[in-house]
């Protein structure tokens, strides 16, 4: 993707697995039922001791618009938030917790 998006969805996450694939899932539809395709998600993975980084990594590489940082433990909340908000690239930008 060349053009800077038009929004950012910043998602810190800590052993969250089971629910990263069907959030992505959420997310693509819902850009695209709004017909937005310029639109990036960055995990913002905390130290996660679970498969949460290789399922980034995964869909990363089905759609680079899911992006991943991978932090080398966990910083707590607000450090996972400060860096995914640092790395974002859209006109506006989107918090989700947890």
């Amino acid at each position: 993707m060349t053009d800077k998006p038009q929004y950012s969805v910043v998602l810190p996450s800590w052993d969250e697995e089971p629910n990263i694939r069907p959030l992505a899932e959420r997310i693509a539809a819902t850009f695209s039922g709004m017909g937005i395709n310029n639109w990036e998600a960055i995990w913002v993975d905390n130290g996660s001791h679970d498969g949460s980084l290789t399922l980034l990594k995964e869909l990363h590489a089905q759609d680079e618009r899911f992006k991943f940082l991978s932090l080398s433990r966990n910083f707590g909340h607000s450090g996972a938030v400060a860096c995914g908000l640092d790395a974002a690239c859209g006109e506006r930008v989107v918090l989700m917790d947890g």
